[in-house]
Formats: structure tokens, C-alpha cells, sequence
């Protein structure tokens, strides 16, 4: 029988399908509705932290606490009132969620908010 992956589960397979499934451990709510999301990793800590962009151009950065299993807030940022746009309003672009992009190794955040601002984190 094709288990795929090596290890366990008496040969058959069962037991490899078994500890690949994934199950609910938390969920948390949200006050607001996540737009975007990014996984980072911060050199020197043991798990990757999570960077969630809201509405407004607000984004917060978050770790799971693997000792207590609750999210811990690692940095908040509220770009809603940054200076506005030079530009006519009729050539501003329209409002857009937050897009966020990592470099290969997710190390740092870009974030375009606003439609027309760069953030690096």
C-alpha cells in the first residue's frame, strides 16, 4: 500500500496517515477582517511569527506562545494617518487592502498600504 513517507504505523500505512492530519488545537477571534497575511521569521527566535494586515492600513505582527498556546503581540502598526496623497483626489488611486510580500528567507515585510505607501518591517 502507497503510505508515502517513511516510519511507524506497522507497515500498512494507517499509522503514517494518522499523525499527518491535521486537527483544530485554538482559534482566536478577531476584531477586525484580516486582509493580509505573511509568515516572517526574526533571526533568533524559535518559531516564525505571523504579520496580518487589516482595513486602514493597519497591520500587527504576531507569536504563538507554544507554552501556553495563546497568540502573543509582537508589534502593532497604524499607518490610517499617514499623510495624505499630494495627488488630486480624482487621480488617487482607489482604497486597496494591504498587500503584503517577504523575501525569500522572511526575514522582513513589505507592505503597500494606502494604495500608494511602502512600509518595510
Amino acid at each position: 500500500g502507497g503510505g508515502g513517507g517513511g516510519g511507524g504505523g506497522g507497515g500498512d500505512g494507517k499509522g503514517a496517515r494518522r499523525s499527518l492530519r491535521l486537527q483544530l488545537v485554538m482559534e482566536y477571534p478577531l476584531h477586525k477582517r484580516i486582509e493580509a497575511m505573511e509568515v516572517l521569521r526574526i533571526p533568533g527566535d524559535a518559531c516564525d511569527s505571523l504579520a496580518l494586515g487589516f482595513a486602514h492600513a493597519q497591520i500587527s505582527v504576531v507569536d504563538l506562545d507554544m507554552r501556553t498556546y495563546q497568540l502573543r503581540t509582537r508589534s502593532l502598526h497604524d499607518y490610517s494617518h499617514a499623510r495624505p496623497t499630494r495627488a488630486p483626489r480624482l487621480l488617487r488611486p482607489p482604497s486597496r487592502p494591504t498587500l503584503f510580500a517577504s523575501d525569500p528567507a522572511q526575514r522582513c515585510l513589505c507592505a503597500c498600504v494606502n494604495a500608494a505607501d511602502l512600509v518595510v518591517l
